[in-house]
């Protein structure tokens, strides 16, 4: 019997199948955004990329991927609802862990 490896693949891929896990779900997306928009009373913003990436496990890389992901899709373009970003009215509270609920 003759492995075809390259047929498997593609196979595969079109079922949407392989390669390597994402580091953030969409919830871990949502959370990422709601926290790094997060801002304290003079403004500033109340979370450093870094600490977003220690609570999340993940690198500054993955965060800075998953926040540009959809301003890089253009203008008029349909946000989906897993990445609504807050004050849309898809959601209106956040809940973070550890902190409670912010609007």
């Amino acid at each position: 019997m003759v492995c075809h490896p390259r047929r498997s693949r593609l196979r595969a891929s079109s079922r949407g199948v392989g390669g390597r896990p994402r580091a953030l779900d969409t919830d871990g997306i949502e959370m990422a955004r709601a926290l790094y928009e997060m801002k304290g009373q003079d403004g500033k913003r109340t979370y450093t990329v870094q600490q977003i990436t220690d609570r999340l496990g993940v690198g500054r890389a993955t965060i800075y991927r998953n926040l540009d992901a959809d301003d890089t899709q253009g203008p008029g373009s349909a946000e989906p609802a897993s990445l609504a970003r807050p004050g849309s009215s898809e959601l209106s509270t956040i809940v973070v862990p550890g902190l409670g609920e912010h609007l």
